[in-house]
């Protein structure tokens, strides 16, 4: 098969991006140019996206320049348009996209890949999903932590029993940001929570993900949660380190959230599930990431420099085993993927890259190689207790009503207080492919990467339950899965 066509929105020839630093090493490869190649670009205008094309040394005979979503649509040589900015702007570069391909009636012949968070509200992202669906479009979100050779080795361990059945897991991080209490000028947006992109809609989003991925899911009407802005007052800095201002943060810099997993081969009912995540750096000499999985034989460690490494795929990790037969404890290796190492890809383009091979096998086999991640999904509206917001005293006297404020409590759902934090108030997807199927009317309940599925008679089919899958006109991807399933060959 031909490469998939696709167009890059976000690619700043000015600064380094996320799409520049994970998405771009993989597509100019000579792998994923076997698979994928860039035909378009858009920006904020055609003169900045003719920029990016000349600072990548891409060809501007076969890489057209567009300065809006509307016009990016309307090029029928597009196939998957990949979204990378920032998150406040991913609605308006979504949404005339999709609205044009549903009233040319093409959407079912072409693919979003949106970066995570999806949106910056709850109403933004309902929308999206909801023209998503109109328009028949093939979706994947950016949440990459499932893809990591450490993630895929805790389950194999898991899955082996190795330390029996999971009885408790613990995740503790600190990072995030480089200091304690300020914030670079480069990510000031990170203290304003409207913006929707910040340290736990983004961080927080993704560990979560690769937890419940790992796990299980988090049934909603167990989850407590409690937030806390330890620093309201939060000095910009710019790249010398110099104090520019000082922003009011409406963003915790703290969280803790607690919830008890179901049962599953490997995992024993109501077992806990607790993670802490704190910005700013670990006490001296400790990790900044610890995850400890305690089972009925033993415990795994995983401990990390970097608090994100775990999906970014940078830092030294750690994979630890204690039996509590031997008492002793065993160091675990794990490897990338033969062509990660091969291609010499930088850290963060390797768990992406795997995300974009899961999705050519699913575009070429339609719909029956692995997985890869959805973003058509529909959120549950789920309020968690209210979520509590605690603010230390006599701090926030400078707000306009000047009235200290302690112990607020937020009567609204986490993921529309604080953006999509990806925990598990948000994982009602609409599936079209993936879990191997009858028809494509069918719909699942999806809260990590094992999926409960429901025909329209309401009837649950088993776990991981499996049927052949019929040629379909459309299919939705979900990346957590694609490194699960051998890639089928059968073709369209």
């Amino acid at each position: 098969m031909a490469p998939i066509r696709l167009a890059l929105v976000g690619l700043s020839s000015t600064s380094p991006s996320w799409l520049s630093n994970a998405h771009l090493p993989y597509l100019l490869s000579s792998r994923g140019k076997d698979k994928f190649q860039i035909v378009a670009l858009q920006n904020s205008s055609v003169e900045a996206a003719r920029k990016a094309i000349d600072s990548y040394k891409l060809d501007p005979e076969t890489v057209k320049a567009y300065g809006s979503p509307e016009e990016l649509a309307k090029d029928d040589n597009v196939e998957l348009v990949v979204v990378g900015t920032r998150v406040d702007v991913h609605y308006s570069n979504l949404k005339p996209l999709l609205e044009v391909w549903k009233d040319t009636s093409i959407g079912k012949k072409r693919g979003v890949y949106s970066e995570w968070p999806l949106a910056s509200n709850l109403q933004q992202i309902e929308e999206l999903i909801q023209l998503a669906k109109e328009t028949r479009v093939k979706t994947v979100v950016g949440t990459q932590g499932f893809a990591s050779p450490v993630v895929k080795k805790v389950e194999e361990l898991l899955k082996s029993g190795k330390i029996g059945k999971v009885l408790s897991s613990e995740v503790r991080l600190s990072g995030l940001t480089e200091e304690r209490d300020a914030v670079a000028e480069k990510i000031e947006y990170f203290t304003r929570r409207e913006v929707g992109g910040n340290l736990w809609s983004i961080g927080g989003g993704h560990i979560i993900d690769l937890l419940q991925f790992t796990l299980g899911d988090l049934p909603p009407s167990t989850i407590k949660s409690h937030f806390q802005i330890q620093h309201p007052l939060v000095p910009i800095t710019n790249s010398t380190g110099a104090v520019t201002k000082t922003a009011q943060s409406n963003v915790p810099d703290l969280l803790y959230l607690t919830g008890s997993l179901p049962s599953s081969s490997f995992v024993q009912a109501n077992a806990s599930l607790s993670l802490r995540m704190r910005r700013g750096p670990p006490f001296p000499g400790e990790p900044a990431f610890v995850w400890t999985i305690t089972g009925e034989k033993g415990e795994i460690r995983v401990t990390s420099t970097e608090s994100v490494t775990i999906f970014l795929g940078l830092g030294e990790v750690k994979v630890e085993v204690h039996d509590y037969g031997s008492n002793e404890v065993e160091e675990v290796e794990w490897r990338w993927e033969g062509w990660q190492e091969e291609l010499k890809l930088p850290g963060p383009a390797r768990n992406v890259g795997s995300v974009y091979e899961g999705v050519y096998e699913d575009w070429v086999n339609d719909g029956r190689g692995k997985e890869g991640v959805v973003f058509s999904r529909h959120i549950q509206s789920v309020t968690l207790d209210p979520v509590e917001v605690s603010y230390p005293k006599n701090t926030r006297g400078d707000w306009k009503d000047n009235v200290p404020i302690e112990n607020k409590h937020l009567s609204t759902p986490i993921w529309d207080a604080f953006g999509p934090i990806g925990i598990s108030v948000v994982r009602h997807m609409h599936r079209t492919q993936g879990r191997r199927r009858h028809h494509h009317h069918h719909h699942y309940l999806e809260e990590r990467g094992a999926i409960r599925k429901w025909d329209m008679e309401g009837k649950e089919r088993k776990r991981n339950e499996y049927s052949p899958l019929p040629k379909m006109s459309n299919h939705h991807l979900h990346p957590r899965e694609l490194i699960k399933h051998p890639a089928r060959t059968n073709g369209i």
